[in-house]
């Protein structure tokens, strides 16, 4: 369901990283992470960050 890479940004999310931190992560800059959140939150269905994390955990534990 999710890519590497949007599995990569969930694991760093969950760790409390910012979007700056994030981008800098995955050489992305902050709007580039943003825009692939949201893409992200529409995709797990969750509305908000904690949302998706919580989401995510989830899906990790299956």
């Amino acid at each position: 369901m999710l890519s590497a890479h949007e599995i990569a940004l969930m694991h760093a999310m969950t760790a409390g990283n910012t979007n700056a931190q994030l981008g800098a992560l995955v050489n992305r800059s902050e709007k580039t992470v943003r825009n692939q959140l949201t893409h992200l939150y529409l995709k797990l269905g969750a509305r908000n960050r904690t949302e998706a994390v919580a989401i995510f955990m989830r899906m990790a534990q299956i």
